[in-house]
């Protein structure tokens, strides 16, 4: 017999079916919209249907009610990656689609988007932390390819919930649905990656291990400047003004795939240029670097493959292969590797010479909001946030001025 909802807008039945020998048991939910459309949802536990329909009535009543849509959770992400990421940058748009494709859609694609929670998404993001990183092998033995799982590290985590989190929102604000259930998972801790910048007393050795290096003087400028690297690499000659001293930061490269053009040029991270007046040295250089570009130009001859004229060298990258290509950024820092390790420092990542930059600059006494400028930051306090641990050369001269203010009194 049918259980009637308190209001008489709705009922719950419950059926019982029988295939194969076997008895199940579901429960149908019926209500009422207010035009008088009859709408009817199967559920497998009495509780659970009770529930939506508690809820449901609720909505029909406080005006809040959304039309349920069988769109997938999968079909809603690709619709969002088609319709509304136009805008975003190249390297953020490839980041949301390959989460998408690898995690998002293989684990909860096929969930209704109406049907989507938080317990749901709980249980999704848990697993990634048990056994979401896949590898892939070749057996020696039999051929076959062998997949094991591992656990997915807490930011690649927090990464697949930011870019899930952002087509949920779009969800909610075209009124597909009501809330966004992403924002009531809990994520594993995300712990920032220790530095590892040179220092004032490592400078001189770091310039020396990149003397003989192909890349020499893209090496030894960036942690003199402090550019990201794809912005040090989109530098072009008209962006260097030697008689000023000072460099314009204002596009960088942009390494896409052959299949989506090929490198490119691009607006820089947060879309604004800066100009910075590094140190004479720094300047000395990027006029080395001018002469050695000439010559490698000479060399090539006919294979020579950047400007062909004085006025194309004008807006010609500062930084090039032999061959006056673009130069990799995976090949930078395989360079910038071997020219730390040989002054007997570890380096993950070419933006620890990036660190390197800011950390000079905190040791000769700059201040945040000119080191937050330089490096193109947003907010001066990402910057503390950023670079406010002290080295223990800092930590002395800290010890050392507050001893002298005591001793003055």
């Amino acid at each position: 017999m049918a259980k009637k909802a308190a209001n008489h807008a709705g009922s719950i039945s419950k059926k019982v079916e029988t295939k194969n020998g076997k008895t199940y048991e579901s429960w149908r939910c019926r209500y009422s919209l207010p035009d008088g459309t009859r709408k009817e949802k199967k559920f497998s536990s009495q509780a659970a249907a009770q529930e939506f329909l508690t809820q449901t009535l609720a909505d029909i009543q406080n005006g809040e009610y959304l039309e349920p849509t069988s769109i997938t959770v999968g079909q809603w992400l690709d619709t969002w990656l088609a319709e509304y990421c136009g805008h975003l940058k190249y390297n953020c748009l490839k980041s949301y689609k390959s989460h998408v494709e690898i995690h998002l859609k293989p684990g909860i694609g096929k969930i209704k988007l109406i049907d989507l929670n938080a317990a749901e998404l709980q249980k999704f993001f848990n697993k990634l932390s048990k056994t979401g990183k896949k590898t892939s092998r070749k057996d020696k033995t039999t051929g076959k390819q062998i997949v094991t799982c591992s656990p997915l590290s807490p930011k690649s985590i927090y990464n697949i919930h930011g870019t899930l989190s952002s087509a949920l929102a779009t969800a909610v604000d075209i009124d597909f649905i009501k809330s966004n259930p992403a924002e009531k998972v809990n994520l594993p801790h995300v712990y920032k990656k220790e530095m590892h910048p040179i220092d004032s007393s490592q400078l001189s050795s770091y310039l020396a291990a990149c003397t003989n290096d192909q890349y020499r003087y893209f090496l030894q400028i960036m942690p003199l400047i402090g550019l990201r690297v794809a912005e040090q690499a989109g530098l072009t000659w008209d962006n260097i003004d030697f008689e000023k001293g000072t460099i314009t930061v204002k596009k960088q490269l942009l390494e896409r795939s052959l299949a989506d053009g090929g490198p490119c040029m691009d607006t820089p991270k947060n879309h604004k240029s800066r100009i910075l007046k590094p140190a004479p040295f720094a300047m000395t250089l990027f006029a080395a670097r001018k002469v050695e570009q000439e010559k490698e130009k000479e060399k090539a001859g006919d294979l020579w493959q950047g400007y062909q004229s004085e006025e194309e060298r004008r807006t010609a990258p500062v930084f090039t292969s032999k061959l006056g290509g673009y130069v990799n950024q995976d090949t930078l820092l395989k360079h910038a590797k071997k020219a730390l390790s040989s002054i007997g420092m570890d380096a993950s990542v070419m933006h620890d010479l990036r660190h390197s930059f800011a950390v000079l600059g905190i040791q000769a006494g700059d201040d945040f909001k000119t080191i937050s400028e330089n490096l193109g930051h947003s907010t001066v306090a990402f910057t503390m946030d950023r670079y406010g641990h002290l080295t223990d050369k800092m930590r002395d001269e800290s010890s050392k001025k507050m001893q002298a203010l005591l001793d003055a009194l």
